[in-house]
C-alpha cells in the first residue's frame, strides 16, 4: 500500500525563498500544509497558493514551534516531512523519498544539514537533522528547538537537506537581532505549568524538561558536552563551521540560563 507523505511547512513572510522550497516538494509529496505565523504582509501566500490550497494563517507567535501541533492535526499523510521555507530537498532526497517511506524497518530519516554562511556551506557531513517521520511513531513537546522525537528506528542517510537562509545564521549580529528574542520565548515556555505535547512523549522526556527548568545550568553543560563530543569525532576539521556552530549553541544556552535564573527568582 502506497504511503502518503505530508510536507509541513511553517513560514512567516518568506516571498524570496518559498518558491525554491515548494518547487523541491512538487511531485514528491502528496500534500503540502502551509502554516503561516500571523498575518502575511508580502507575496508569500500568493506564491504558496500555486502549490497548495492547504494554507492556514494562525495567530502570530514568533516561532514555528508553537504551530506544529495545529499543523500536524491538518496532515493526512502516513509520513510527515518537516521542512522550513529556507530549506529545500536535494535531488537525492527527491529521488529516494518514496523508497524511504516504503520501508517497514525505519520510522525516521536523518539528513545531512550543512551549515551555510550566507554564501556557501562551511561543513560537509554535519550537523544532521531528523526531518522525515512516520506519523504514528513520533512525539513532540511544544518548546523552541525541541524537534520531533522518533519512538522507532532512525536511519542516518548521506542525503543532504539543503538549508540556505539569506544570511549567516551563526553570526553575532543575527544572534543579537533574532535569537535573543527566541530566548525570551523559550524561557517563558519552560516556566509554564503545563506544556502542550503531541502523541504522548515518553515520561523521561517530560522529566528532562522539568529538570532543565529547575536546574538551568544543565543547559550550559549540555552545550559544552556537545562541543567535547564533536572534538572527539574530529568535526573541528571544518574549523569555521565548528566554531560557528558551537559558539551559537554556547551563547544561546548561557543567555537562556541567565533568563531562567532571573525568572526563577
Amino acid at each position: 500500500m502506497k504511503q502518503r507523505i505530508s510536507a509541513l511547512v511553517p513560514i512567516y513572510n518568506e516571498e524570496n525563498l518559498i518558491r525554491r522550497c515548494l518547487e523541491s516538494l512538487k511531485d514528491v509529496v502528496d500534500e503540502i500544509i502551509i502554516i503561516h505565523d500571523g498575518p502575511c504582509t508580502d507575496r508569500t501566500l500568493e506564491i504558496a497558493r500555486e502549490y497548495t490550497d492547504k494554507i492556514f494563517v494562525l495567530e502570530r507567535k514568533y516561532m514555528a514551534d508553537y504551530h506544529y501541533i495545529e499543523g500536524l492535526n491538518e496532515c493526512n499523510g502516513d509520513w510527515i516531512l518537516k521542512i522550513d521555507a529556507d530549506e529545500y530537498l536535494s535531488e537525492e532526497i527527491r529521488e529516494n523519498i518514496r523508497i524511504m517511506t516504503d520501508s517497514e524497518i525505519y520510522d525516521c530519516y536523518s539528513f545531512i544539514w550543512p551549515i551555510w554562511d550566507g554564501e556557501k556551506y562551511i561543513t560537509k557531513k554535519w550537523p544532521r537533522k531528523d526531518a522525515l517521520f512516520r506519523k504514528n511513531t513520533f512525539s513532540f513537546i511544544e518548546l523552541p528547538h525541541m524537534n520531533f522525537q522518533s519512538k522507532g528506528k532512525i536511519k542516518a542517510t548521506d542525503c543532504i537537506l539543503h538549508h540556505q537562509p539569506e544570511y549567516n545564521n551563526y553570526s553575532i549580529g543575527i544572534f543579537s537581532e533574532k535569537h535573543k528574542k527566541w530566548i525570551d520565548l523559550h524561557a517563558n515556555s519552560l516556566m509554564k505549568s503545563k506544556i502542550r505535547v503531541y502523541n504522548n512523549p515518553p515520561e523521561f522526556k517530560i522529566k528532562s524538561v522539568n529538570i532543565r527548568k529547575k536546574y538551568p545550568i544543565i543547559l550550559v553543560l549540555f552545550s559544552v558536552k556537545s562541543l567535547l563530543l564533536d572534538l572527539i569525532k574530529f568535526k573541528f576539521i571544518d574549523i569555521r563551521g565548528f566554531f560557528a556552530y558551537h559558539k551559537y549553541k554556547i551563547y544561546y544556552s548561557i543567555h537562556l540560563f541567565i533568563k531562567l535564573r532571573h525568572l526563577n527568582k
